[in-house]
């Protein structure tokens, strides 16, 4: 009886967000590196590098907690192809990116 409930329970995390909790992290260097990137980016776009440091901080912070390593591995190999990812990854990062810039005004 003791195993059908761990079984159960353990199904039931899984489905409501358990396997985010148990995702390998997005490496710290990474999210630097492309970080350091966006804004490169950014200033070369005229914009002050204090709205971009702030900008490209806030979006990353944000992938790092709402993307899972393989999420972000995919969503970068499409980039790096010109190629848009999925419907859904590019929804979460519109999201981030607008509550990023709803932040600096």
């Amino acid at each position: 009886m003791r195993l059908k409930r761990a079984i159960v329970a353990a199904g039931l995390l899984l489905a409501f967000g358990g396997a985010a909790v148990c995702a390998e992290p997005i490496p710290r260097e990474k999210l630097a590196a492309d970080q350091r990137v966006c804004v490169a980016n950014c200033t070369s776009q005229s914009f002050a590098l204090a709205q971009c440091t702030q900008y490209c901080g806030c979006t990353f912070a944000q992938v790092a907690q709402r993307f899972t390593l393989a999420e972000y591995t995919a969503a970068r190999a499409a980039a790096s192809r010109n190629q848009e990812p999925s419907k859904e990854l590019v929804y979460r990062m519109i999201s981030i990116s607008d509550a990023c810039v709803a932040g600096m005004e």
